[in-house]
């Protein structure tokens, strides 16, 4: 009797949990630029795809570029309450896809089964934070009790009764100032009582039992060569002996067309010195005199670029998978990429902007909007925020990869480092940056500067 009671109960647990492609709602975080949308268009008509020849239905797909790109969906947060009014009625789970995650639909709706939607629930590939990070605010683990976020690549599932709770929480429950790390802040916004649920079938790189994955970052065409990007580092008298020397050590070589920026003029380098007294943080006024320098070379007819790449003097960065990236991206329109941070988005009149110790890269036509358009209110106002509220005003299109890293890799999970190959870290605290460069970028980069010898020759 006990036994068949077990059966029964099982049997109704499975029934409840049971549902169809119409009651799947997925939201592609898709960005505007070209190559972004067509990514996105892409996995949209995949999925229909799927759905046609599977199940002879389909699903709602919303692409956030299209429909949802005055409110930064990109956070996730601002576009639940437009979620929870157009699908709670019809809708049992929402599926939060980038647009490289790659979605096999029959093994996913298998997954969702596998957990209730009657209940408030959200499911991943859930990740911690391996040791405390800047980008965390250095939020303390013990071993008993990791605090786990999703890696959105590999898609997120909210239940519908999860997305009203949250949806009822925005009204009441104070918003962050700053958006830095999209995953760990939905995380920590639906809070330790709705814990993330690991589901295996949601992975970070392609295995047979996958529902959903990502693709690694590719090459669009032939990588942008050398002599079309200029690089600009930030340096002062200080960093000389050290971070100098270790860009010259490692990455510098690489780059064709590079020059250092200081407060000093030093022949050793050399720099280039700017009439710019150093600051401690901030460096807005620096980093705009680089600007309208590089402009001058540029009109002057002495420097013929496509692209502007803006590093610290800390920035570790891989100039070959720089250059493979750039390749999918018109250097003819004003465009921007790095790694897209936010000021005041949730709470509304905020902006994003790319965050400047991972590298801002511009292109040629941005370049010129910030340098005739922008301007720096003091001496040491933050330049990546400052230039990015310039942008966003102008209409620049700032492109976020998940490429771009604004701190050590040490801080980020290892399988949120696997989902694109990484093409930049930053800040040589507590490591090795000749080693770190070495492990992660060396061998690309030696290939890529023989690739071009044998080109050239």
């Amino acid at each position: 009797m006990y036994l068949l009671k077990a059966v029964i109960t099982t049997y109704f647990i499975r029934l409840s949990c049971s549902i169809d492609v119409k009651s799947i709602v997925f939201v592609i975080l898709s960005q505007e630029n070209k190559y972004h949308a067509q990514l996105a268009n892409n996995l949209q008509e995949n999925l229909f795809n799927q759905m046609k020849a599977q199940y002879n239905d389909s699903s709602v797909i919303h692409l956030c570029h299209q429909e949802f790109k005055n409110i930064q969906s990109w956070t996730i947060l601002p576009v639940l309450p437009i979620l929870d009014k157009l699908h709670s009625d019809t809708a049992r789970w929402v599926v939060f896809l980038e647009d490289y995650t790659v979605v096999d639909v029959p093994k996913l709706i298998a997954a969702l089964e596998r957990h209730n939607h009657n209940q408030e629930t959200w499911i991943s590939h859930a990740v911690h934070d391996e040791e405390p990070t800047i980008i965390h605010h250095f939020a303390s683990n013990d071993n008993s009790n990791y605090f786990e976020y999703p890696v959105i690549a590999s898609g997120v599932a909210m239940s519908i009764p999860l997305v009203q709770k949250l949806v009822l929480n925005l009204k009441n429950q104070k918003l962050n100032t700053f958006t830095i790390d999209v995953s760990h802040e939905v995380a920590l916004f639906i809070g330790i009582e709705v814990p993330l649920k690991n589901e295996p079938a949601f992975c970070v790189q392609k295995q047979p039992h996958c529902a959903t994955f990502s693709t690694e970052n590719s090459c669009c065409d032939i990588p942008v060569s050398k002599n079309h990007v200029y690089y600009a580092v930030k340096t002062c008298g200080k960093y000389h002996e050290d971070r100098v020397k270790v860009i010259k050590r490692t990455w510098g070589p690489h780059a064709t067309k590079i020059d250092f920026f200081s407060d000093v003029l030093d022949s050793s380098i050399p720099t280039i010195q700017l009439d710019i007294p150093n600051t401690e943080k901030g460096h807005c006024q620096k980093s705009w005199s680089i600007l309208q320098y590089v402009n001058e070379k540029i009109k002057n007819g002495e420097l013929n670029v496509s692209w502007l790449v803006l590093a610290d003097d800390d920035t570790i960065l891989s100039v070959s998978r720089l250059h493979a990236l750039l390749c999918c991206y018109d250097s003819r329109k004003s465009v921007a990429i790095g790694q897209k941070y936010g000021y005041n988005l949730l709470k509304g009149g905020g902006y994003p902007y790319l965050t400047g110790g991972a590298g801002i890269v511009l292109s040629i036509p941005a370049l010129q909007i910030l340098v005739e358009k922008c301007t720096c209110p003091s001496l040491d106002s933050p330049d990546d925020m400052m230039f990015g509220a310039c942008m966003a005003r102008e209409g620049v299109d700032l492109v976020h990869s998940p490429a771009f890293h604004q701190a050590r890799p040490m801080d980020y999970p290892s399988d949120y480092l696997a989902v694109q190959k990484p093409i930049s870290f930053h800040k040589h605290w507590n490591l090795d940056p000749i080693q770190i460069y070495n492990s992660w970028f060396q061998q690309g980069d030696i290939h890529f500067s023989n690739m071009e010898l044998h080109d050239e020759l």
